[in-house]
């Protein structure tokens, strides 16, 4: 078996004690290798943890989430900051390996906490692998450097090419690895700011990204990259048949390739906004920057005491009062965060041009759910759509565009909605 002497070491230290002593001690394993499974020698793996937020998952990422503070609670905007706890190097097989005592895992009774291992490779690759440990043993997947090389063809609009795949995109079940290990492997383009504010994520397993200006608006320090996640499930035997489940979250992160500045500007930046007919100040969705902001939806309430509307009929509206009268003809939605549907998001698209008469710009409701092909992908897709909507007003000129959601959903958070004529 896979570092079978080290366990084995590991199990002969520990000893065949049942107490819940809090000097026991616990061995996390892993190993650094390549794309193609080949070890790397004298690499630095580090150990981290952070608490878990709410009752998200342990992302392997620091992107922010949105979690309720309590159950039916008001919202806030959190990320699983981790902080180093110690650094291995790798032998000559790529393995490391940490020992945790049961009080550095569980140091509070009610709190879990998310631990990752993760290593930088030569190339600027990091890969980190998450999970919301206990007090037990690890054995994470391999942190495989996967050095990507990236084409930009030239077009009108310009594409970054598809590299090759290291792994094979996997569906429904993943694939089995080795006998009580499955695993499902995704990828994602990503373009990102400077300091790794979201600009766009879009699932794929063929297409390359096309850069369209509509995709790129005016944004300065842009890069693209093409992540790798694997979603790993591990099923350990014990004596008497007895059985014990780990769960992974991997993401691997070739460097990127800087983008030249975008020039087009929406014909909505700068344009004004009201959530539920309430203005917010300076409309940080118009405004040009990627930052992911809060939004006061109904689906939380302030006061955890009040009680929450009927889920049946309650909506969330973002209306965007425009400069000037346009032809819309383009939504662009980045990283807007539905409350109930993952990574998926159901609204309808209306404009005005007195902020009176309505009328559809979207033929009957959008349903947009990219976990439906990919199950699972919820995990790590992020909390927000990234989406692309068409928009047909017949030719008539709006100054007001309004996007609803669902019902048993709201409008969370979001970092730029754009309107293009």
């Amino acid at each position: 078996m896979r570092r079978a002497t080290l366990v084995l070491a590991a199990a002969l230290l520990v000893g065949c004690g049942g107490g819940a002593d809090p000097d026991d001690v616990f061995y996390w394993l892993g190993r650094v290798s390549d794309a193609s499974g080949a070890a790397r020698p004298g690499a630095t793996a580090t150990l981290s943890s952070g608490v878990l937020p709410s009752t998200r998952f342990c992302t392997p990422t620091e992107r922010p989430q949105l979690a309720p503070i309590n159950f039916a609670g008001p919202l806030e905007l959190v990320t699983v900051t981790y902080q180093p706890l110690r650094q291995a190097t790798t032998g000559e097989d790529g393995a490391f390996y940490f020992d945790l005592m049961r009080f550095e895992i569980t140091p509070q009774f009610d709190a879990t906490q998310c631990f990752s291992v993760s290593a930088e490779g030569p190339g600027g690759t990091t890969a980190r692998s998450s999970t919301a440990a206990f007090a037990k043993d690890y054995d994470f997947p391999d942190l495989a450097q996967w050095s990507a090389s990236w084409v930009l063809q030239p077009g009108t609009p310009p594409r970054v090419s598809l590299p090759t795949l290291p792994w094979p995109p996997t569906h429904d079940n993943g694939i089995e690895v080795e006998p009580g290990h499955t695993r499902r492997v995704y990828y994602n383009w990503m373009l990102a700011g400077p300091q790794g504010a979201l600009a766009w994520q879009q699932l794929t397993e063929v297409d390359p990204l096309a850069l369209d200006p509509e995709l790129l608006e005016d944004f300065t320090g842009l890069s693209v990259t093409l992540q790798a996640w694997h979603d790993d499930l591990v099923e350990s035997r014990g004596i008497f048949a007895s059985g014990d489940f780990s769960e992974y979250a991997t993401a691997i992160t070739p460097a990127g390739l800087a983008i030249a500045a975008g020039g087009m500007v929406p014909a909505s930046r700068g344009a004004a906004c009201t959530v539920n007919d309430a203005p917010l100040s300076g409309c940080p969705l118009t405004d040009g920057s990627l930052e992911l902001v809060e939004l006061p939806t109904w689906f939380f309430t302030a006061d955890p005491n009040d009680p929450m509307p009927d889920p049946s009929t309650s909506l969330d509206r973002i209306v965007l009062t425009l400069p000037g009268p346009i032809v819309p003809r383009l939504l662009v939605l980045r990283d807007v965060v539905s409350s109930a549907y993952g990574a998926g998001l159901k609204y309808t698209v209306e404009g005005s041009d007195d902020g009176v008469d309505w009328f559809p710009l979207v033929d009957g409701e959008v349903e947009f759910y990219p976990t439906a092909d990919l199950p699972g992908s919820a995990n790590f897709y992020g909390n927000g759509v990234h989406l692309r909507q068409a928009l047909d007003s017949g030719g008539r000129t709006v100054r007001q565009v309004r996007i609803t959601s669902g019902t048993f959903t709201g409008f969370l958070a979001g970092r730029e909605i754009s309107v293009f004529e």
